[in-house]
């Protein structure tokens, strides 16, 4: 082959990722650095097959390469996709201008894309995709001017290619102590097979990428006994307007690891191990046009420590202790909040308090947003991958389209696999009190199907009542009408508002003092605890000492069990203010016994 033209390229780039993906479920179960959370495999193929899916075929091999490059860029996830990334935009850099190529000027694009690689990894490490990027650049170089073309060009390639991954099991001490090699290098070694299988026999090709059709490869023996990552959320962010990538750069290797940052210019993206994403975001500066976090110590805690067959997934709006979220296993997709056209996740990137500053500064309240069902997509992905089934338990479908969604990509794309979704009917404290409920019953053994049917029962015995203290929110939010709101604000009316069984907010009672509210949801759990065991939960927006004291109360009345005293999520703390006070119970039937 004298030329290199773009459609040569975008085929060959077609049958490497195929070839990558798989390879999907091998990489995940031998992914232990730089955390074992078992999804590299998902990553790269995930990176990969959104570049295919938006990138058309070109014969200018520069547009090609740029077309990558950029889809790259805004589709990369993970450690190794962000690194993958990197690789493609300095192998694009090096094909500037050029209609088509010598194989010599594509050796040349290979080695510009090793050291951009590498620049853009904080602590690059040997052992790792870079090593195999690096080693197929020097080997296609070394090969090429010893006169080996063809068939037997890629073949010595390749053998060296296999040998440097098989080192990795000893140049990493987490690889060396199970045994594994690099999963990211696994990863790049498999697309680069599947490039040489394309180009020694360009008519065999496989156009099959859909995950449905995928068959992947499986692992005999899954890792079982890794390290622990210090940080907990693997946070990526695509930035805007940055005022300086080097301060950007300094400012996020202080507030965690395996810091990597893409930098084109008019943006950047980012990808850090943190334990504060909210931080993060705020720290950075620029316009956030997108992030991503994932929870790795629950991923991994998933894969290699799994307590129940059934997942347990709900929505943000659920209010429930982080710490109890992760020993129990429980996923949670978090509501988006756009604040002046930014996106940010609710809980995760985005709290209460920041509602608070800006309610308190009279600036513009920020909206809610359902993620994508790209995104909803991927959640149900890895747990298809983890369980045998998924109990998917999500606010009032009156409140947010987030349970519509669910429940058509679960009828859409996982027909032969066992979801209930279910409107809660309800939403913060007492969605999460059903929440709790449904992992009991989950960790007893119970069936997906019974368990389905004892929430949908619960739900009608559960209630919750939010006192509020500031009705501002409420005006600003429409809410209110401005007449009714600014009458209620001069005579100081504390409102009590609560959700019908049809899961529709609703008023359900109104006081002068906000002290009074309490005392009146005080009367109502001792009336409702007369004569038979309830749990409560007790949600507030920003007033801790309060919210606890409360639930001190509450917790001595005979048959109450308070399970938690828990912030109210972001989006909920938009309509509610500052100062709430939320309590919600759930009737057990019987009395405790001593």
């Amino acid at each position: 082959m004298k030329e290199i033209n773009g459609k040569i390229v975008y085929s060959a780039f077609r049958s490497g990722a195929v070839a990558l993906i798989r390879q999907k479920d091998y990489l995940n179960a031998i992914n232990v650095f730089p955390v074992p959370d078992g999804d590299t495999g998902t990553n790269l193929a995930s990176t990969v097959r959104s570049i295919l899916y938006s990138v058309e075929e070109e014969f200018r091999v520069d547009h090609m390469a740029a077309a990558i490059d950029e889809k790259a860029m805004s589709s990369a996830r993970g450690n190794s996709g962000m690194i993958l990334a990197q690789y493609f935009h300095g192998w694009a850099e090096s094909l500037q201008g050029k209609e088509v190529v010598t194989p010599e000027e594509m050796i040349e694009g290979f080695k510009s894309a090793v050291p951009a690689a590498y620049s853009a990894v904080e602590k690059p490490q040997e052992g790792t995709i870079l090593t195999l990027m690096r080693v197929l650049a020097e080997e296609l170089e070394k090969y090429y001017h010893s006169g080996y073309r063809g068939a037997s060009l890629l073949e010595e390639v390749g053998n060296h290619m296999k040998q440097a991954l098989d080192l990795t099991m000893m140049q990493l001490e987490p690889l060396r102590r199970n045994q594994v090699i690099d999963s990211g290098a696994a990863g790049f070694l498999a697309f680069v097979e599947g490039i040489a299988k394309y180009m020694t026999n360009p008519n065999h090709m496989d156009n099959d990428v859909g995950m449905e059709a995928i068959k992947p490869f499986q692992s005999e023996d899954m890792i079982q006994s890794h390290g622990e990552s210090e940080y907990r959320y693997c946070t990526e962010g695509i930035i805007e307007k940055v005022p300086s990538v080097t301060d950007m750069h300094a400012s996020l290797s202080k507030m965690g690891d395996s810091l990597i940052v893409l930098d084109r210019g008019d943006k950047a993206r980012f990808h850090l191990h943190t334990n504060d994403p909210e931080a993060v975001f705020a720290k950075i500066g620029g316009r956030v046009v997108m992030q991503k976090v994932e929870d790795m110590k629950l991923q991994s805690s998933v894969v290699n420590h799994p307590r129940t067959k059934i997942a347990v997934l709900t929505d943000s709006i659920a209010d429930l202790d982080p710490e109890w979220v992760l020993s129990h296993q429980v996923h949670v997709i978090p509501v988006g909040i756009m604040e002046d056209d930014q996106v940010f996740l609710d809980r995760i990137s985005y709290s209460a308090n920041r509602v608070i500053e800006r309610v308190k500064a009279e600036k513009s309240l920020p909206t809610s947003a359902v993620p994508s069902p790209t995104e909803i997509k991927a959640r149900l992905d890895f747990l298809q991958s983890h369980y045998d089934g998924i109990l998917a338990l999500m606010v009032s479908k009156k409140m947010s389209g987030f349970y519509y969604q669910v429940k058509k990509l679960a009828a859409e794309s996982f027909t032969d696999f066992p979801i209930e979704v279910i409107d809660s009917r309800q939403n913060s404290a007492a969605q999460g009190l059903l929440v709790r409920e449904a992992v009991k019953e989950i960790e007893k053994g119970k069936s997906l199907a019974i368990v389905a049917d004892w929430i949908r029962k619960k739900r009608s015995q559960s209630k919750i009542f939010v006192a509020i203290h500031d009705v501002k929110p409420m005006i600003q939010g429409g809410r209110l009408s401005v007449p009714v709101g600014r009458t209620f604000q001069t005579l100081g009316i504390k409102p009590i508002i609560s959700i019908n069984e049809k899961g529709e907010g609703t008023a359900f009672g109104m006081h002068l003092k906000f002290d009074a509210s309490l005392r009146h949801l005080e009367r109502l759990i001792k009336r409702e605890a007369k004569d038979q065991k309830i749990r409560v939960q007790v949600s507030y927006s920003d007033d801790l000492k309060k919210a606890e004291a409360f639930a001190r109360k509450l917790s001595q009345i005979p048959n109450v069990r308070c399970e938690s005293v828990t912030q109210i999520s972001s989006i909920v703390t938009v309509s509610a203010g500052s100062g709430v006070i939320a309590v919600a119970y759930m009737k057990e039937g019987q009395t405790w016994r001593s």
